[in-house]
């Protein structure tokens, strides 16, 4: 049983029925098909079952609609990664088919079908050394779906550069590299934070026009080097904090007026993996990574953890722009529509009654936020570029 004290409406669970009941009685019920027992009510009034070999999860999105507050802002990221860092080779096709970019652009065109049929949009950002890649392959026509709308700059490894200059040029080539393959760098994504020296990390960005700043951590800080645990970690990094959009002269941590009066918005989310949320819950972005929790497979444990971070994002958010992003892997190395057949509406099926089909998963998990969140005014969808201030 649950309270809400600002509204005075109960969640309780009877013998085959979870009931809502407010100040002049019962005013909703979801009968329970087995018997279950209730582990779980969170202040947003969801409501986790353990019946049976599973979890039943129950939530009341009603509770959290709010005139007050603008809606939550969604957003998918996916990446074009591979190759990432500066020291990788590029080989345009070859005897190592999985690291070539003929293979990475054959599996993106897979995914294009996926992503065009979501509700919402995938926002994309690139790597500079894929867009390298592109450019040495002379590839720039087989990535033309992705450029459509603008992308995101993924700054993916420390800078290495000794001097202020240095790095002022370093990332002016790097998003350079992105606009010589006809892509239109709106938005950035990542850090290249460098602990050898105290460098202005923003300076060159904000010389490229680039003043959103997305699916960013800890690493943001120069005081935390790339190998630290929390490098990763999403900001902001208390657990109570909210999902409002916020600049780093606003932020305790970092001293002073680093961003030239507020110029870099910081707009929050998740940098964990998407297919292993549902398995490294309760765990630091860092420790996910080095135990490999969660298999390379988007799964309904996966869907189920999206969907209760969107909802507590949407219940936490404030009277300014708020935001909610989750990670779409490599969509050049994860082939997502794999093992499915599309129905030409946008939806997916199994090709075969045990494949693994993860366009399933994903359309899924994108049709739950829309009906859920979207239609009922809590979220609404929206690219990073198209993002309001605070």
């Amino acid at each position: 049983m649950a309270l809400d004290p600002s509204s005075g409406f109960v969640t309780a669970r009877a013998a085959d029925a979870v009931l809502r009941l407010g100040p002049e009685g019962e005013t909703a019920r979801v009968a329970l098909s087995q018997p279950t027992d209730a582990l779980l009510v969170t202040p947003t009034h969801d409501l986790v079952l353990a019946g049976g070999a599973g979890l039943i999860v129950l939530s009341d999105e009603l509770s959290l609609v709010d005139d007050a507050r603008p809606p939550l802002q969604l957003i998918t990221i996916g990446f074009l990664e591979n190759p990432k860092n500066y020291a990788d080779p590029i080989y345009c096709d070859g005897p190592s088919l999985d690291e070539a970019l003929g293979h990475r652009l054959r599996t993106a065109r897979e995914n294009e079908a996926l992503v065009a049929g979501l509700p919402g949009v995938v926002a994309v950002a690139v790597t500079p050394r894929f867009a390298e890649a592109v450019l040495h392959c002379d590839q720039a026509d087989a990535i033309s779906f992705w450029a459509r709308d603008p992308v995101g700059v993924l700054l993916h490894q420390a800078s290495e550069c000794a001097d202020q200059a240095c790095y002022d040029d370093l990332v002016r080539q790097r998003v350079g590299r992105l606009r010589a393959v006809g892509l239109s760098p709106a938005w950035v994504a990542g850090s290249t934070g460098d602990d050898a020296v105290s460098l202005d990390l923003l300076k060159p960005l904000l010389a490229e026009g680039l003043t959103h700043q997305l699916f960013f951590a800890a690493g943001l800080d120069p005081a935390i080097p790339f190998e630290h645990p929390l490098f990763k970690q999403p900001w902001p990094l208390r657990p109570g904090d909210g999902p409002g959009a916020t600049t780093l002269d606003q932020l305790d941590e970092f001293p002073g007026d680093p961003d030239g009066g507020g110029a870099m918005t910081l707009y929050p989310g998740n940098t964990i993996r998407g297919f292993s949320l549902g398995a490294c819950v309760g765990l630091l972005a860092q420790e996910c990574i080095v135990l490999g929790a969660g298999a390379a497979v988007f799964d309904d444990d996966d869907a189920l953890a999206i969907a209760l971070l969107a909802r507590h994002a949407a219940a936490r958010r404030e009277p300014w722009v708020s935001t909610f992003t989750w990670h779409l892997p490599d969509l050049g190395t994860y082939d997502y529509t794999q093992g499915c057949v599309s129905q030409g509406d946008g939806t997916w099926e199994k090709l075969a009654e045990d494949a693994t089909c993860e366009a399933e998963v994903l359309t899924r998990i994108h049709w739950d936020l829309q009906q859920v969140l979207v239609e009922n005014g809590v979220a609404a969808w929206a690219r990073p570029e198209g993002l309001g201030g605070i």
